[in-house]
């Protein structure tokens, strides 16, 4: 089928466009992922130990979350609640559902629903709610208030164990535990020819650990399988069996499957045979389970040995965590560098040295005397080295009077101030240049740090909230094709936005090569995980040690697409404009651009964007009253229509510098 679409163009366009039989492949991901969603709320919903039922399918509805995955999570918990529990018990669970999923739902577009305390929160609120309007109608006694905390406690604690399960992090206890509702659920089914559906899986995950797993593991895994097992049946035997059999399998070598399974398959059948238990439904289960557990692709669930892409992870992760701390020492061993200072009360000395010591009164004046000396000249001395120039009438009447060799004496003070100035600038230069290059070591070890912790985490896609509309127009000084602003835009995988706008200082092909240096940058360190503000202050030290006299100022617009909170980095850039509903906010405060000292930083402006908001980054080659008349008076939805009306406007108004003007607006994102 794939080749002959693939050698007919007209067949593929109209296969993958008007073909009722064709599901894309990412609506078929989602589409598995909602019925996984739904199947699992169902199975945990007919839980029960001791005949009573559980909050397992509350907790992984919090979990999955409000989206349409966690619609048919509560579509199946609902079925399963309704049709498989005691109707008011189930109503009752089914209604504290229903309020979970709303809750998570209505709060779906803030930060605060992806923390997993949140999600724990709600689910217990809203159950130990429901569960309290319930609880005024029934007679209180200690078992109904024992039932009512646990139901609550489950419906709370359990969310981080399901958590831990869909990360795919099935070492950790929490995997465990989760695995195990679902058997609990399972073995609530009913049981087609007499087998057990949860006996089956029960079995079939223990004989897939004494496969694949270590010793300990696949004991953890058997036993936790066999309690499971125990706790739903209401029986003491299926913990024992299965964690002798698993624990026999693992202990088998590192032999092969048939093997592990084999003894794995006789050890647990001695166990039952020496319990006397001769039902046949647990015979088939056993065999059905065991052999279900061989065909099971075993690598992707426990697996003996971390992957190749695992190994490789946790490589990268500890060069990286080492790469930090290295780069780090080197920025504190150059930071803690004591620089060179000398003494600016000495240039009297140095100066009468030169002038003096051939006078009759030196020893006098700068001997024996030089307290007094010192005395009368302490004052002026701040006052000369902030003009940087020595002047007759600087000096005290009475050191006047009786000094033979005044006009020499300023020559000579004027001399040393400037050999103080010209070292001065040279430390300055050295010791920005050491400033320069120890933040470069700094920011390269955060940077390492924060990609090391991308790989400490279970890394899931974001649920964006909201969407960004660019539209961006440009030109030259003079109608030139050259232009030296220059812009970007950048989409990263953490569910953020960056639009970045540089203006290189000047006109021409020269602004035009640094404000394309800048965007490259800029874009490069934030591509490679490197926070706006760290990435701006790098350029500024390029612009430091490089030292050409040329510049570009910085505009950088972070949007998180995920709540809509934004933030606005300025550096020696035009204001920029913020319209949200009738109000105009000029954003950014004039300042020098980046390169021209250690002291600077980017001015931060943090944002809080909502839907229709519309903020536009300008170069200064725009008339800023005008402009503000213009974004003031538009009521469009079109960025593309205001961003040229903006540089037609200046144009017509015969702007003397390159004009570029980016309108971003923010919308809601379609679910």
């Amino acid at each position: 089928m794939k080749e002959k679409l693939k050698n007919n163009p007209w067949l593929q366009a109209w296969f993958y466009t008007q073909s009722p039989l064709v599901i894309t492949r990412p609506a078929l991901r989602e589409t598995l992922y909602c019925a996984a969603c739904l199947a699992g709320g169902f199975v945990l919903s007919c839980g029960t130990i001791s005949g009573r039922p559980l909050a397992f399918a509350l907790a992984f509805l919090a979990c999955v979350g409000g989206g349409i995955r966690g619609l048919g999570c509560l579509i199946g918990l609902a079925i399963g609640y309704l049709t498989m529990q005691p109707f008011a018990e189930g109503l009752q669970l089914t209604s504290s559902g229903i309020l979970i999923y709303v809750c998570i739902y209505i709060f779906g577009s803030l930060w605060v629903t992806k923390r997993s305390w949140f999600r724990c929160a709600a689910a217990g609120v809203m159950t130990a709610g429901v569960g309290g309007i319930f609880l005024v109608s029934r007679q209180l006694t200690p078992t109904v208030l024992s039932e009512y905390i646990l139901t609550v406690l489950t419906a709370a604690c359990l969310p981080l164990s399901y958590e831990r399960l869909l990360s795919k992090r099935l070492r950790s206890a929490g995997a465990l535990l989760a695995a195990g509702t679902f058997l609990v659920g399972a073995a609530a089914l009913p049981a087609p020819a007499g087998i057990n559906p949860g006996c089956v899986a029960g079995i079939a995950l223990a004989s897939l650990a004494a496969r694949r797993a270590d010793l300990p593991a696949a004991a953890a895994v058997a036993l936790c399988s066999g309690a499971a097992l125990d706790a739903a049946q209401s029986t003491t035997v299926w913990t024992l069996i299965l964690g002798l059999g698993a624990t026999a399998g693992a202990g088998a070598g590192n032999r092969s499957r048939w093997l592990r399974t084999g003894v794995f398959l006789a050890v647990s059948a001695a166990g039952i045979f020496l319990l006397g238990i001769w039902s046949r439904a647990v015979w088939w289960g056993l065999g059905v389970g065991t052999a279900l557990g061989f065909l099971l692709p075993a690598g992707r669930i426990v697996g003996r040995e971390r992957s190749a892409v695992e190994q490789s992870a946790e490589l990268v992760e500890e060069r990286l965590s080492c790469g930090r701390d290295v780069f780090l020492r080197l920025y504190r061993d150059m930071g803690g560098e004591q620089m060179e200072n000398r003494g600016k009360n000495r240039v009297f000395d140095r100066a009468a040295a030169q002038v003096c010591r051939r006078c009759s009164r030196y020893s006098q004046c700068w001997e024996k005397g030089a307290g007094e000396t010192y005395r009368m000249l302490a004052p002026v001395l701040p006052e000369i080295l902030q003009r940087g120039e020595a002047r007759r009438e600087d000096f005290p009447e009475e050191f006047a009077d009786s000094c033979r060799q005044l006009d020499g004496l300023v020559l000579a003070v004027n001399q040393e101030l400037e050999q103080i100035q010209r070292d001065s600038r040279s430390r300055t230069r050295r010791r920005e240049e050491r400033i320069v290059v120890s933040r470069f070591l700094l920011h390269l070890g955060n940077m390492m740090e924060s990609n090391a912790e991308l790989l400490r985490k279970d890394r899931m896609p974001p649920r964006e909230g909201y969407r960004i509309k660019l539209g961006v127009a440009a030109r030259g000084r003079d109608r030139s094709h050259v232009s030296g602003d220059r812009g970007a835009s950048l989409h990263t995988e953490d569910g953020r936005m960056y639009v970045v706008l540089c203006d290189g200082v000047g006109t021409g092909a020269p602004a035009a090569e640094e404000s394309l240096l800048a965007v490259d940058t800029l874009v490069a360190l934030i591509r490679a995980g490197m926070p706006p503000e760290s990435a701006m202050e790098m350029l500024n030290g390029i612009y430091i040690l490089r030292d050409s006299g040329s510049f570009s100022t910085l505009d950088v617009l972070e949007v998180n697409l995920i709540n809509g909170q934004g933030v606005l980095y300025k550096w020696g850039a035009a204001p920029s404009y913020l319209k949200s509903g009738g109000d105009l906010r000029v954003l950014g405060t004039a300042a020098p651009p980046p390169g021209l000292g250690t002291e600077q930083r980017a001015e931060i402006l943090r944002l809080n964007l909502w839907s229709g908001d519309i903020l536009v980054l300008a170069s200064d080659g725009l008339d800023q009253e005008e402009t503000r008349r213009l974004i003031r008076e538009y009521t469009g939805d079109n960025v593309k229509t205001l961003a040229a009306s903006l540089v037609d406007r200046a144009a017509e108004m015969g702007g003397e510098d390159d004009m570029t003007a980016v309108a971003v607006r923010v919308t809601e994102a379609r679910t």
